[in-house]
């Protein structure tokens, strides 16, 4: 509709951007100049809309770094914080009911690497030391386990240890309730 401005179905009609303005639409009576209506009113509004685009254009900056660097200071997040928020994991984080010790133990691991990334380094045994503070009570014979060894464990050997402990503790479970069924 706004490319075919055909009159009679023929011939073909310019209008000027300085004649076409919302004087110059004719009223809407009745409907029975509806077609002509609907297409000057359309026509006036998106010519409108591209003197508008014309006349305002967007700044840009001068050179790819510039509005690389522009778009990295908005979203750039604040070290400080985002070290606070990473340490808070792994200092206050408890294991949930719901999900699993490797769960646990990846989400730990996963603050420590982005730490390390952003040069705070927390080295593996530390990590360790950190992951076992932080289990619950029911992996306090695993935290003696750890502790009586003269072997230090890898994060890799802890989830390991912990999953064989996790799976213990459920079989356990599972069969105190099938005794208890049973009396």
């Amino acid at each position: 509709m706004y490319g075919t401005n055909q009159c009679d179905g023929s011939s073909m009609f310019a209008i000027s951007m300085k004649t076409l303005n919302l004087a110059n639409i004719s009223i809407l009576t009745g409907g029975s100049n509806y077609k002509k209506w609907k297409r000057d009113t359309n026509l006036l509004l998106t010519l409108n809309e591209f003197d508008i685009a014309i006349e305002n254009p967007k700044p840009k900056p001068e050179l790819a770094v510039e509005y690389l660097a522009a778009i990295e200071k908005k979203f750039k997040e604040s070290e400080k914080a985002e070290v606070s928020q990473y340490m808070s994991v792994l200092t206050q984080y408890k294991i949930e009911g719901t999900s699993s010790i490797r769960d646990h133990i990846m989400k730990m691991s996963d603050a420590a690497e982005k730490l390390n990334s952003i040069e705070i380094n927390i080295g593996e045994k530390q990590l360790v030391f950190m992951i076992l503070q932080a289990l619950p009570t029911k992996y306090s014979q695993l935290k003696v386990s750890y502790n009586t060894q003269d072997k230090n464990w890898g994060i890799d050997e802890l989830i390991a240890q912990c999953v064989q402990e996790e799976t213990r503790q459920k079989q356990e479970k599972g069969k105190e309730i099938e005794e208890a069924n049973y009396v």
